[in-house]
């Protein structure tokens, strides 16, 4: 029961190793270090685990100011949102 599904576990996690020892063994020209996102983009396909994980890691706000102003956008969405019901 728990061997099935440990081993595709163990499977997954050497999967991921690989992928992003692959990764960090790439050398990319600093032309193509200016937008993480374009990168991910055009390479996604290479690096499908690894990709996922470097979109939410990017995904995530470099500051506080930052995320006071999207939780500020949102309250102000969600307001005008109650009134147009």
């Amino acid at each position: 029961m728990f061997g099935v599904g440990a081993s595709m576990e163990k499977n997954s996690w050497a999967l991921i190793i690989r992928e992003l020892s692959l990764f960090l063994r790439l050398a990319i020209p600093p032309p193509m270090c200016v937008d993480p996102f374009d990168w991910w983009k055009t390479h996604e396909g290479q690096f499908l685990n690894v990709g996922i994980l470097a979109k939410q890691v990017l995904g995530i706000p470099g500051s506080q100011i930052e995320t006071e102003i999207l939780c500020n956008l949102v309250g102000v969405l969600t307001t005008l949102g109650h009134y147009h019901l």
